[in-house]
């Protein structure tokens, strides 16, 4: 029958339901008005307007023309121009991008097209059909429809009748559409929210894309799309993160076969606590190594018998009764390196009111602390902590001898005391705080968040010149070890180091050169 020229009732043609503008509702209004006043000057449809059709049973399909459509009924107009032609559906659906290959279409609408008559295959070289032909066929480069067709699913996916908001957005769903499905509709709104760049989707694309977990722990306890989706919500929970926490059950995992003790009731408990924590404290690195220690605790407390000592001598003499590896927290009260003696009586004409501080000379306090922290070495686990206590006019040198002792300094602490100290009340400021520098072995973490300045009341000294708060000791215990752990103190004094520990249920190993000042300590456990 060939083509044919025919005036059609306006009421008998009816809209290709492949056409983008038709899917979405998204019609260019002004081009509608601009032909309806032109079709209405005219007082009739003219033929250089005419629609082109093919027949569909008893009426008409649009091929092209849809906005002319749409003006001539706006214009009033009852018939049509139109040709009417013989054509097959793949090819009808075909000649709407062709048609509208002048440029009226935008970049999302031919990715609409596309996904519709080639679908989601990657249409291959040579693929009849398939999309590198669609992209010939409509004088674009086979990448770039690529892009369209992607961002398009995105699009359908997520816009319910919002597809208005997408327009403009081609090449940010585009990029979008990399990530897993599940994440699309999140991270549309989030791209739209913040109001990010192509170039700011792509960098949090990536940064989805990141997450590697292992199947292991991925079907255990934390699902790759959880992670995704949290690190999203809070921008904190990232990839890093994930492999920190993956690696900590994986260490877990791998101290529990090389312990051989109960192996399998010992994994299902590490396997239970991640499952029914998941989302929540087995999300949290500080959490997981907590829990994995105390486990490892209880079982090496099966393999073998640690012994919590309160000791009278000099450290060298005791410290081969640690095993080598016990020590979680090395935390002591050293010699200042400042020859302190306390001086404080009221009545000055009595006694100095303690002894002096033994080996606290400026010399040997820091050689003694030197050859401590290089003796205790061996006794310290691969990643534990070191806390010592020292004055401000001699940090430098303390921190010269834990790093000559292969130590690392993390940072240095204040303790802020709640009265002031004697001084000179002439010449200084009132002393209200002492020095704590923080030190480790290898990488250990803390399991709470703490600052560096921590409140404490300072201690009465009726029972030793340098005393030590237990709630200040308490809260650094806490934050460095769990339940059953190693706390070392070869610088005892009052024992308050010991005690501390002794109520937190860790265990414990303290060392106390004077007799006088051991005897008090010992009595003083012995009361709890």
């Amino acid at each position: 029958m060939g083509t044919r020229l025919e005036k059609i009732a306006l009421v008998a043609i009816e809209d290709h339901l492949s056409n983008p503008a038709v899917k979405t509702g998204i019609w260019r209004e002004d081009v509608i008005d601009n032909i309806a006043r032109q079709i209405a000057d005219a007082g009739e449809y003219p033929q250089q307007h005419a629609l082109r059709v093919r027949v569909v049973g008893d009426g008409y399909q649009c091929i092209a023309g849809h906005h002319r459509i749409r003006a001539a009924g706006k214009a009033g107009i009852s018939e049509v121009w139109a040709w009417v032609e013989e054509m097959s559906d793949d090819a009808a659906r075909m000649e709407l991008a062709l048609d509208n290959n002048h440029g009226e279409w935008s970049p999302m609408f031919y990715g609409i097209h596309c996904l519709e008559h080639v679908g989601g295959s990657s249409g291959g070289r040579g693929k009849k059909g398939g999309l590198r032909e669609y992209a010939a066929a409509i004088g674009r480069k086979h990448p770039q429809v690529i892009e369209w067709r992607n961002a398009a699913s995105v699009a359908l996916a997520v816009s319910g009748k919002t597809f208005y908001r997408f327009m403009e957005k081609t090449y940010h769903l585009a990029a979008i559409h990399h990530a897993d499905e599940s994440l699309w509709s999140m991270l549309v709104d989030q791209m739209l929210k913040s109001e990010w760049t192509v170039k700011d989707t792509k960098h949090w694309i990536e940064q989805v894309n990141a997450f590697d977990i292992p199947d292991k722990w991925a079907n255990l306890f934390i699902p790759k799309a959880d992670a995704q989706r949290r690190f999203l919500e809070t921008r904190e929970f990232s990839p890093k993160t994930v492999n920190r926490i993956c690696a900590s059950a994986d260490s877990i995992d791998a101290s529990i076969t090389a312990a051989g003790i109960e192996e399998d009731t010992y994994r299902q408990r590490l396997y239970g606590w991640l499952r029914d924590n998941a989302g929540a404290d087995s999300w949290d690195v500080r959490k997981i190594e907590g829990y994995g220690r105390a486990l490892l605790e209880e079982i090496n407390r099966h393999r073998t018998t640690v012994s919590s000592s309160w000791r009278l001598g000099d450290w060298r003499d005791h410290i081969g009764d640690i095993e080598d590896k016990a020590v979680a927290l090395l935390l002591t009260d050293p010699p200042y390196g400042i020859d302190y003696q306390s001086n404080y009586q009221l009545d000055r004409r009595k006694e100095r009111k303690h002894k002096r501080i033994e080996s606290d000379g400026r010399g040997e306090a820091f050689k003694e602390i030197g050859e401590m922290l290089t003796a205790f070495d061996p006794k310290m686990r691969a990643n534990a902590h070191v806390l010592l206590f020292c004055h401000w006019s001699t940090e430098p040198q303390v921190r010269q001898a834990i790093e000559g002792a292969g130590y690392k300094i993390r940072g240095s602490l204040i303790w802020a005391k709640n009265a002031t100290g004697m001084g000179d009340p002439n010449t200084t400021f009132a002393p209200k705080h002492e020095r704590i520098i923080h030190a480790v072995k290898g990488s250990p973490i803390l399991f709470s968040r703490c600052a560096d300045v921590i409140e404490a009341d300072r201690v009465p000294t009726k029972n030793h010149p340098t005393e030590k708060p237990l709630d200040l000791l308490t809260k650094l215990i806490e934050v460095t070890t769990v339940e059953g752990e190693m706390v070392a103190d070869p610088f005892g004094g009052f024992a308050s180091t010991i005690m501390a520990a002794m109520d937190l249920k860790r265990e414990y190993w303290g060392c106390e050169i004077d007799e006088e000042y051991h005897a008090a300590g010992a009595e003083r456990l012995s009361s709890r």
